[in-house]
């Protein structure tokens, strides 16, 4: 059985976004001023599950995502997204 709590969620979709991207995944260091692209992919993602809006999630999934990946990022972005809610990762620009 799948862990699927939401701390390894966010750590298993954290770890396989290199894989589902096919590219090593940029992240800056906490407190940056600007975010990566990457960064505000995930946090899109995760807005976009948090407030219901699947038809902007597929998208964002489906331009980045491997067909055979899609199901298991998209289960693991609601999973973070429904444990920290909307507020946490709108983004402000």
């Amino acid at each position: 059985m799948i862990d699927a709590s939401p701390e390894k969620a966010l750590h298993t979709l954290l770890g396989a976004l290199p894989e589902a991207f096919g590219r090593p995944t940029r992240f800056f260091r906490v407190g940056e001023a600007e975010l990566s692209f990457d960064e505000r992919w995930v946090l899109a993602a995760i807005d976009a599950a948090s407030r219901g809006d699947s038809d902007s999630l597929y998208f964002l999934i489906a331009r980045r995502v491997p067909a055979y990946l899609r199901r298991w990022v998209a289960f693991l972005i609601r999973r973070v997204a429904d444990t920290y809610g909307q507020h946490t990762f709108h983004l402000n620009n």
